[in-house]
């Protein structure tokens, strides 16, 4: 099975804060003096202005959205029932189907140390477990949020794959019904 890419880190290209100054005339706003063709962060109090390697690599480490440390959250079924509806639904496929968010709910909110990047780029060498502090049974979705963008990871029997399409939002308004908690080792 092909390896997914890293994910990307998030740049400040995309960002609906920036502010790209396109009059030809300096122009103060924002507590800062704005020239043409250069881009400023606007999310501060005091506008920032941006290098090219923040719009080009990654954000500034002094973001005010970036999160420090990362949200580590872990979804999983959130009942027993659709459990075992989802496994006699799927039984046979010669593939495991990307994870609904009606199906499932948060079983675990902590904190991580690693970025989604370094931690899809670590799991090459090293487990899951050790890596986030916490078994993952299969079928969970791991998600890492940085404050920039967050990513999901979908755990198979057969290791991680990347899940862009998978609702956080609709998955936090379910509730866990019927584990008693997510650690169980009855649940596999």
């Amino acid at each position: 099975m092909k390896r997914e890419s890293a994910p990307q880190e998030y740049t400040c290209r995309n960002c609906p804060e920036r502010y790209y100054h396109a009059i030809p005339a300096p122009q103060k706003s924002k507590g800062l003096m704005m020239h043409f063709g250069e881009s400023y962060c606007t999310l501060p109090k005091r506008a920032r202005h941006l290098k090219s390697r923040d719009l080009n690599r990654r954000a500034p480490e002094w973001c005010p959205k970036r999160k420090v440390p990362n949200t580590l959250r872990i979804y999983y079924y959130r009942s027993s029932e659709t459990y075992m509806l989802d496994n006699v639904l799927h039984q046979g496929f010669a593939f495991t189907p990307l994870p609904t968010a009606s199906r499932y709910a948060m079983a675990y909110e902590g904190t991580s140390s690693l970025s989604p990047r370094e931690f899809w780029l670590k799991l090459l060498t090293q487990k899951d477990t050790e890596l986030l502090g916490i078994e993952v049974k299969a079928k969970s979705v791991v998600e890492i949020d940085d404050g920039l963008a967050p990513c999901f990871f979908f755990k198979t029997e057969e290791g991680y794959t990347r899940c862009q399409c998978f609702d956080a939002d609709r998955a936090r308004t379910n509730c866990m019904e019927g584990w008693e908690e997510y650690n169980q080792e009855d649940i596999k």
